[in-house]
């Protein structure tokens, strides 16, 4: 499990529009929650050539995975992770299908 968590995604998502050329983002295994998720997906519609996302074993939410899904196609994807967190998925059996709506 990696330490990224709500606070460190909000400011991750305040540098990522400045990484213009950046292809690949792996945020596997951290924390982060709703807000983190939020930031993040506004962040990803900046990135015109971000090729490799890996979002996979965090905890969202149905609310966090509509906001990335609406983000996503801004983005040339050709890998997608968006495991979701055993433990997680009792708790949250609707995100889901919502996340399926990505791919």
């Amino acid at each position: 499990l990696h330490a990224l968590t709500d606070n460190g995604a909000i400011a991750l998502s305040a540098v990522l529009p400045l990484c213009r050329h950046l292809q690949h983002l792996d945020l596997t295994q951290n924390q982060l929650g709703i807000k983190g998720f939020m930031k993040l997906a506004g962040a990803l519609q900046t990135l015109t050539l971000l090729t490799h996302l890996n979002l996979g074993m965090n905890r969202t939410c149905p609310a966090s995975a509509r906001r990335l899904a609406s983000s996503l196609p801004s983005c040339p994807l050709t890998y997608l992770d968006l495991s979701v967190d055993p433990a997680w998925v009792d708790k949250n059996a609707t995100t889901i299908p919502i996340l399926c709506e990505v791919l």
